[in-house]
């Protein structure tokens, strides 16, 4: 019988017949499986492993508390008073003066006041607003962050990732015979335009004016546009303008009273520009929106 052998079955006898417990031989069988060199890299992997889940959960910790940032508060800058004192908050009235302030709704929305200007606080979280009593007020709004909407007497000019200014003009007349006009002019982006008279969409570079008039809806008395000419006729041209679905007809000024005709210089104008050509014009309204400016800016694509 060869040695191991005989040293186990001489442990058994001893273990059975003497009673000793068997010797501890895990330090020997681990040492034997895993030589120091291993167990040191096992040691290391461990405590590598350690470190990533402390980091990990280092990183949840951060990214929550993070997610759970206060809501930031309505603030102001420059001149300005709080009509009837108190702090500023939703519901607030700001007046300027003489100089310009400027309002900071939600991180994202940036407003700059003009002056001799009401603006009164609305809106709440991620859906900021603003209500223009009289004045002007010029609009900044970040992308994909929240909405933003300006109210006045016209109505409602919303909008997301865009600058533009709104300017509510000082009442004329008095009693029933009061009007005010509202001027909204779009620097950049889209502005939706919602009223009682209907829905507006105004792209970079375009204006539009309405008068409101107290008791009756407002009426859009005119502005600028840019867009492309879809049709034209002897005394007219219509321009589907950027972001409208449908195109408008205008027609050139009525010059001469009674005896007098429509512009010749505009009709001419109308004449010299190619249906699928792109144009920048100005227009007002009475009786039917005119076009008092008519500039050609892209030649014509695939003309009809």
């Amino acid at each position: 019988m060869d040695e191991p052998r005989d040293r186990l079955m001489d442990m058994l006898l001893r273990e059975q017949l003497g009673g000793e417990a068997p010797p501890d031989l895990t330090e020997r069988i681990l040492a034997r499986a895993y030589p120091a060199r291993r167990r040191t890299g096992l040691r290391i992997l461990l405590l590598a492993a350690s470190l990533l889940i402390v980091v990990g959960a280092l990183s949840w910790i951060a990214v929550r508390v993070l997610s759970e940032a206060p809501y930031p508060l309505p603030s102001a800058s420059g001149s300005f008073e709080v009509v009837g004192g108190g702090p500023l908050q939703r519901g607030s009235v700001l007046r300027t003066q003489d100089k310009t302030a400027k309002l900071e709704l939600g991180g994202y929305s940036s407003v700059e006041i003009m002056p001799r200007t009401v603006v009164r606080l609305d809106g709440e979280k991620h859906a900021e607003a603003i209500s223009i009593d009289s004045g002007e007020v010029r609009c900044a709004v970040e992308r994909n962050v929240g909405t933003f909407t300006a109210r006045t007497p016209m109505g409602t000019a919303a909008v997301l990732g865009t600058q533009f200014t709104v300017r509510v003009a000082e009442e004329k007349g008095a009693g029933d015979n009061s009007e005010k006009w509202v001027i909204v002019r779009v620097v950049s982006g889209l502005v939706e335009l919602t009223g009682e008279w209907g829905v507006a969409r105004l792209t970079a570079g375009t204006e539009e004016t309405f008068r409101v008039l107290k008791g009756k809806s407002p009426e859009t008395r005119g502005g600028k546009a840019i867009g492309v000419v879809t049709s034209k006729g002897d005394a007219f041209i219509e321009v589907r303008s950027d972001g409208e679905e449908k195109p408008r007809r205008y027609m050139p000024n009525w010059v001469g009273g009674a005896g007098g005709g429509l512009d010749k210089a505009m009709l001419a104008a109308i004449g010299r520009t190619p249906v699928g050509s792109r144009v920048k014009l100005d227009w007002k309204f009475e009786e039917r929106p005119r076009v008092t400016k008519l500039e050609a800016i892209a030649p014509a694509v695939n003309p009809k």
